[in-house]
């Protein structure tokens, strides 16, 4: 429920970086370019754990690389510049393009998340699921978050993320920590046809945290699909479904039903539902806009 989280003021860390990543593939399309590593970024961010190198070459890809695996603040300064011309610019970008995806509290104060040079970013755990959502729409993302290990030079850049590593239904993870936020960690995972997203802000436990919430609601609950994402034919009509729409219930209810699909041909609305073996009906709680064609 997005009103019983509660608004956090302090950075994320390289939490935030997801959203950095977001708005390079938005606003900048020039993956490979290759790029000089300026002192200019240098000094911006002592806090260096890509290891760039001032005279270094590095395509504007790989310092993605550096940012997510790595978690490096001296990449996130790097592509603020590269990208915008200015770390204040690259910010402003970043809070309209947060604000566009529904992230009403939500407030950027620099790339990369940390509160040494400022006062940090504020966020919520609803908010930081949005933005997992939003990012898992890009596949380079998708490949990005999950990669093992990336090799730029004399770089090699392991991803340390236990979730990445040892969970077999996770899609991406990425982590954060600092003395303010302490420990923060965002995931998306996918077994058969769930996809879950979930967030934990402070939480000493996150891993362990997170494996547990999946399996257990994995192994609970089914997810019934009604409508694929496109065009579906029903009968003589067919329907275009913005996304995926189904229906999550327990196993014991969902392995033996009828799916039932009502059509009112004069207001031209669609109204799905399941009916379990004893006559039980289960409906939609939202619906889409489906067009009717």
């Amino acid at each position: 429920n997005k009103c019983d989280c509660v608004c956090l003021y302090s950075d994320l860390e390289n939490y935030f970086n997801l959203i950095l990543v977001k708005v390079v593939f938005y606003y900048y399309k020039k993956r490979t370019n290759i790029y000089f590593f300026k002192k200019r970024c240098y000094n911006l961010n002592k806090n260096k754990s890509s290891y760039l190198k001032e005279g270094e070459k590095y395509r504007l890809i790989d310092l993605v690389y550096g940012l997510l695996l790595r978690s490096g603040n001296d990449a996130a300064y790097a592509i603020s510049i590269i990208t915008s011309g200015s770390t204040s610019l690259f910010v402003d970008r970043m809070n309209n393009r947060a604000k566009s995806i529904g992230m009403i509290n939500t407030y950027f104060s620099n790339p990369c998340g940390l509160d040494i040079y400022d006062n940090g970013n504020i966020s919520t755990a609803y908010d930081m699921a949005l933005l997992m959502k939003e990012c898992l729409k890009n596949e380079i993302f998708q490949d990005i978050i999950k990669t093992k290990k990336h090799v730029i030079g004399s770089h090699v850049y392991i991803n340390k993320n236990k979730l990445v590593n040892n969970y077999e239904h996770i899609l991406g993870s990425k982590t954060g920590y600092t003395f303010k936020a302490k420990r923060t960690l965002v995931s998306a995972a996918k077994k058969d046809d769930q996809y879950l997203i979930m967030v934990t802000l402070n939480c000493s436990n996150d891993y362990n945290f997170h494996i547990d919430t999946y399996d257990r609601y994995f192994n609970t609950y089914s997810y019934i699909i009604f409508l694929k994402e496109g065009i579906n034919y029903i009968d003589e009509y067919y329907f275009v479904a913005p996304y995926v729409v189904g229906l999550r219930l327990k196993k014991e209810i969902a392995k033996c039903g009828i799916k039932k699909y009502v059509l009112n041909t004069d207001t031209r609305i669609l109204t799905i539902s399941f009916i379990d073996e004893n006559g039980n009906e289960y409906h939609l709680k939202k619906y889409p806009n489906i067009t009717l064609t």
